[in-house]
């Protein structure tokens, strides 16, 4: 029993000891040199320094400007736009949603458009029970309607190049007078451009020659857009060459996700695109020529 108590006491004393050499300790130190210093040194530091930074970023906010960003200018916005074509221009993948009404939305633009499935370029006469609407015919009832365009886009050939069809190609006219033969695939486009020239002066007018299909044969395809592209250079036209300047090509099995799917097409029918298709490959091609042309056209 007596053990246990000089064990206890001995405990309290060596705590007792320790708080009494931290108190000494203390005491020394604030009184000491060292310490002055460090209090001293940490003053000068926090008023040179930190103080100096503090008046800086104060100086600095004062400069401050607010910059306004200014926003690039939509010129189509609010414009008024014509389409005409084909299937590819009427939307047939979209239920009807045309490109021109595609873009048009973006730019809260007045669209009119005269596409239709099945259409040809050249003129075909038609027949009870024909639904073939020729592009021509289509520039003819849009010049009859609308008074006024700033853009016009259309395309065709598409089913031009169709051999049951039977249209022939034609040739390119040497001149800007020459009798066109619109029979013709060269005839129909070259008269139809010649048309909306004349009656829209001012319109911004761009071709689309659509992408590669493999249900139409390559080299018709190739033949036929080359010829149209040619003749939008001789009539100073915009064009979007969606077969050579994309790589929108159904030939390869990996873009049929991009064409409308059917009941006979369940993968992708190969030839009309779907809304992916034209946001991806159409549309980006069109408005930028549309752009070129009509900054052309300001100059």
């Amino acid at each position: 029993m007596e053990e246990n108590n000089n064990q206890k006491k001995r405990v309290f004393v060596f705590n007792k000891t320790y708080v009494i050499i931290s108190l000494v300790w203390m005491l020394t130190f604030a009184t000491s040199t060292k310490f002055h210093s460090f209090v001293v040194t940490g003053f000068i530091y926090y008023t040179s320094v930190l103080g100096d930074s503090k008046k800086k970023d104060e100086k600095d906010n004062k400069k401050t400007k607010t910059v306004k960003v200014i926003e690039p200018k939509d010129e189509m916005f609010e414009k008024t736009m014509i389409g005409l074509g084909d299937s590819i221009m009427f939307g047939k993948g979209t239920d009807g949603y045309t490109v021109a009404q595609q873009i048009g939305d973006k730019h809260s633009m007045t669209v009119h458009d005269y596409s239709l499935s099945g259409a040809t370029m050249a003129y075909l006469k038609r027949k009870e029970g024909n639904n073939r609407y020729n592009i021509y015919e289509q520039v003819e009832e849009a010049i009859k309607n609308i008074k006024k365009a700033d853009y016009i886009i259309f395309n065709g050939g598409t089913n031009d190049i169709i051999p049951k069809l039977k249209i022939k190609m034609g040739n390119i006219t040497k001149d800007f007078d020459e009798e066109r033969d619109i029979t013709t695939f060269c005839g129909a486009m070259e008269e139809a451009i010649y048309l909306l020239k004349k009656n829209y002066p001012n319109a911004t007018i761009v071709y689309v020659r659509s992408h590669n299909m493999k249900r139409r044969d390559y080299e018709s395809q190739l033949v036929c857009g080359d010829i149209a592209i040619k003749i939008c250079q001789k009539w100073g036209i915009g064009y979007a060459d969606v077969f050579n300047d994309s790589d929108f090509n159904t030939f390869l099995e990996r873009y049929s996700q991009y064409t409308a799917t059917t009941g006979e097409y369940p993968t992708g029918d190969l030839v009309h695109p779907s809304k992916e298709g034209y946001e991806l490959f159409y549309i980006p091609l069109i408005e930028d020529a549309m752009r070129e042309i009509s900054n052309r056209k300001s100059y």
